[in-house]
């Protein structure tokens, strides 16, 4: 079920994204600087990066998959068995989830160039900053909750030196950085309802920063304990 929700993400996002570009103009400004200006323009069919990254998303989902199954074939321990299947079970949810955040984003995206008088001289628009951010907030909130759940493994966690030093720290370390990341996720959300423009982006940023830089710092402390 979760394999055809993912293709049909993908297909969705394939189809909306052909279906107007034809309505775009040849131009569209794809990189905004600091201020909120656009700095860069590109082709419109450069639309199509967002379906590519979920085409990214479904093939390491699919990478995983095949990495987990390998795994299970060559273990007899029951322990580490429950714990692939359990990283098995999270994969395909982060999976769609990261599909739908970017399917939100690319929509919002040719919304805003659909909809602008002025494409060749225009400035990121308030409405594309709060979608942004209520997505990534959404993406965020949905991995910290999932990281406490998840075993020891090479793709998904918070996987630094020192929070991959044992199971002790791993599960630490990933408990502690799932609410810090869930917490952050709701702030995110919570700021692109309140606030407007460059401040959203600004916000959501330091955000996501912070609770990167907590958890790492924390991880390095948990492993000098254990």
């Amino acid at each position: 079920m979760k394999n055809k929700i993912m293709w049909i993400i993908m297909a969705v996002s394939i189809i909306a994204t052909a279906a107007v570009v034809g309505f775009l103009p040849d131009t569209i400004p794809m990189h905004f600087d600091f201020t909120g200006a656009a700095d860069r323009f590109g082709s419109k069919y450069e639309i199509f990066l967002f379906p590519a990254v979920n085409i990214v998303f479904l093939v390491i989902n699919f990478i995983a998959d095949k990495i987990y199954k390998k795994q299970l074939s060559n273990l007899n321990d029951e322990k580490k068995i429950a714990e692939i299947k359990n990283n098995m079970k999270i994969m395909p949810v982060i999976t769609i989830v990261g599909m739908l955040t970017f399917l939100l984003i690319g929509g919002g995206f040719v919304f805003f160039i659909l909809t602008s008088e002025d494409v060749s001289a225009t400035v990121m628009p308030p409405q594309l900053g709060n979608i942004v951010g209520i997505a990534m907030g959404i993406l965020l909130a949905v991995l910290g909750n999932f990281m406490p759940k998840a075993r020891k493994n090479a793709l998904f966690g918070l996987r630094t030196p020192w929070s991959m030093k044992n199971e002790k720290t791993w599960t630490l370390s990933n408990r502690f950085a799932g609410v810090a990341i869930f917490i952050g996720g709701i702030l995110m959300i919570a700021i692109s309802l309140i606030l407007k423009g460059m401040a959203v982006v600004w916000s959501i940023m330091g955000v996501m920063l912070a609770a990167i830089i907590i958890s790492v710092v924390y991880s390095y402390v948990i492993s000098r304990k254990y």
